[in-house]
């Protein structure tokens, strides 16, 4: 019941708060199914001065349409109005049996200043065929309000505010670009510099870091020298040194016509630290201080090696 009672308050409201439409109108009753009419309405009462309003008259007549003709349909006389359109139009219909037509004028009229404007009566002119008599019809006066005008809207804030929120994405996005180019070039330039170092050198600094001759665990560190003697291998020829045997490892140096000086020190080294590895914790230090100098040597005549050939590719 409460919704129900808001809903018509509402409705009430809205009603006899808003403008209405204005309507006069003028009969000429004939008999029961024939009736000249003309009806003039404005769709506002109340208009801001830059705006305009719309009045509209039209002429109907139901029956025997050939019975009347208009003969003349006075423009609207204005008061504080001026006149910037008009048009016209015809309809021929039936409305509950009986035919009907409908003559309708629209006039564009735009305020001049503020205050209160007028629409004068309208005077229709129609003959009537049947009789060949000529009447009137004339309807009542309208009047409007003129208000203050109504600011118009610019595109200007919405153009601005969008300008701005691009440019914003826009720098935005050109900063995003240029980071990623910069951190792309900057792995690129430190992949670069890492190519130019030596493998020998990269690897041996990491081989002194992990593997410590004061370390009283010399398991340990044999364990460690060969994880990074391991890595560097497979690395520098290319083979699964991490996952086959030192046999296999041989083998595969071998086939790749390594000198047999370097051949048997990698032999030496990886049997060492495969001794250390099963024997239980029993494993002499000097073998690993052996191991570990064979692995210096290694890397030493690889990375003398290395650039011997590059002195040779490259002129002088």
């Amino acid at each position: 019941m409460h919704f129900l009672f808001s809903v018509v308050f509402i409705f009430f409201l809205v009603n006899f708060c808003l403008p209405q439409n204005q309507v006069t109108s003028a009969v000429s009753s004939l008999s029961q199914t024939e009736a000249i009419t003309a009806a003039v309405q404005v769709d506002l009462n109340e208009v801001p001065q830059n705006r305009t309003v719309t009045c509209t008259i039209k002429v109907s007549w139901q029956g025997n349409l050939s019975r009347y003709e208009i003969d003349k349909v006075e423009s609207p006389v204005l008061t504080n109005l001026e006149e910037i359109g008009n048009s016209s139009s015809n309809s021929v219909g039936e409305v509950a049996g009986v035919m009907q037509a409908v003559r309708t004028y629209e006039y564009t009229l735009q305020p001049i200043e503020l205050g209160m404007a007028y629409i004068d009566g309208i005077i229709i002119e129609y003959t009537d065929t049947k009789y060949g008599e000529t009447h009137r019809l004339v309807t009542d006066r309208l009047e409007i309000r003129v208000v203050t005008p109504i600011k118009k809207r610019t595109l200007k804030p919405f153009i601005f505010a969008a300008s701005t929120l691009f440019f914003l994405a826009l720098v935005v996005t050109l900063g995003f670009v240029f980071l990623k180019r910069k951190k792309t070039r900057e792995a690129e330039l430190e992949k670069h510099a890492q190519e130019l170092i030596p493998i020998e050198e990269r690897y041996l600094a990491d081989f002194k870091e992990k593997v410590d001759l004061k370390n009283q665990n010399v398991v340990e560190m044999f364990s460690s020298l060969s994880k990074v003697f391991r890595s560097y291998l497979s690395e520098k020829y290319q083979i699964p040194a991490l996952e086959i045997t030192t046999k296999e490892i041989a083998s595969k140096l071998i086939e790749l016509a390594v000198p047999e000086k370097i051949i048997n020190e990698v032999d030496e080294i990886l049997n060492s630290c495969d001794v250390a590895k099963f024997s239980g914790g029993q494993v002499e230090k000097a073998t690993l201080e052996r191991a570990y100098t064979l692995v210096e040597d290694v890397f030493n005549k690889n990375k003398s090696s290395r650039r011997e050939e590059r002195n040779r590719i490259e002129p002088s």
